[in-house]
This record gives structure tokens, C-alpha cells and sequence, in this order.
């Protein structure tokens, strides 16, 4: 039994109808993936002004906990990395998925997402060596004061 034209009138549906021509579609994962790098960018600017205006926003009185703060920024980092991780690996399953149409969203998901764990390495690694320059820099300072390290060789007169 084949298809025609007027079993549409009849409004029975036998399975025996050729699938609806559909356009291209949108990759599911690809779209989760550019969601989450949006999030996760918009997030890491905010933190990134937040911490850099936090400094002229004190004021005069007792000071804030630093621990606090660092705890603070410890966990924004942390849900931006697992947001930016999280979104790579659906941009990557939307560009591999079965679904191979419309790979516009998840490709620009993984450019995204990549491009905010980049730049979140290149910024931890650069504070990493500022603080490696700066021991380095008060180590020096504190032997050209003249204290010598506890447990040095002395010289016998």
C-alpha cells in the first residue's frame, strides 16, 4: 500500500507518510556549550572588575578579612573553570554528535570556552611567578641587611 494524496483526508495516520522536509537544525549540545561560555565569560568579567575595583572600594573603618575574600574569589574561579570545562566537552560532543547540522553553536562554544581557560591558566601562572619574584626579591633584601639564615656556617676568628 503506497501513499496518496488523499489519505490526508481521510486523517489516518498508517506510518505510510515520507518524512517532513526539515531545514537545518541546531545542535542541542552546541547550544548548552555556548550557553555555558557566555555564563562563564560574562562571570569572569565581573569577578575580574570586582577584584580590581575592590581595592578603592574600602572603606575608612576596620578592614575586611582578607581570607574571606580569597575564599571568595577561590570559588568564582573555581565554578568559572568548571563551567568552561563542562561547556569545551559539550561543544566537542555537539561537533562529533550525531547530529552534524547547524555546527555554527557548538564550534563557537569550544572557541569560547577555550579561549576563557586560556586565559584563566595564563593569569594563574603569571600571579604564580609574581609571587615566586616577590619572595625572591625579599629574600635578597633580607640578605643584604646583613642577617645571615639560622643554621649558617660561621667563621672562627
Amino acid at each position: 500500500m503506497a501513499y496518496d494524496e488523499h489519505d490526508d483526508d481521510l486523517n489516518i495516520d498508517l506510518g505510510l507518510r515520507p518524512p517532513e522536509p526539515r531545514g537545518p537544525g541546531r545542535s542541542g549540545l552546541g547550544i548548552a556549550s555556548l550557553v555555558l561560555a557566555s555564563v562563564s565569560g560574562v562571570l569572569f568579567l565581573v569577578a575580574l572588575l570586582g577584584v580590581s575595583l575592590l581595592p578603592q572600594a574600602q572603606q575608612p573603618g576596620p578592614p575586611v578579612d582578607g581570607g574571606i575574600l580569597v575564599t571568595g574569589v577561590g570559588v568564582v574561579g573555581l565554578a568559572i573553570l568548571i563551567m568552561a570545562l563542562v561547556g569545551l566537552v559539550l561543544g566537542i560532543a555537539g561537533v562529533f554528535g550525531a547530529n552534524t547540522t547547524g555546527l555554527i553553536c557548538a564550534i563557537t562554544g569550544i572557541v569560547l570556552n577555550s579561549l576563557i581557560l586560556v586565559v584563566m591558566v595564563v593569569l594563574t601562572c603569571a600571579g604564580v611567578a609574581m609571587m615566586a619574584v616577590l619572595l625572591m626579591f625579599l629574600f635578597l633584601l633580607l640578605a643584604a641587611m646583613g642577617g645571615q639564615p639560622r643554621g649558617g656556617v660561621r667563621k672562627r676568628g
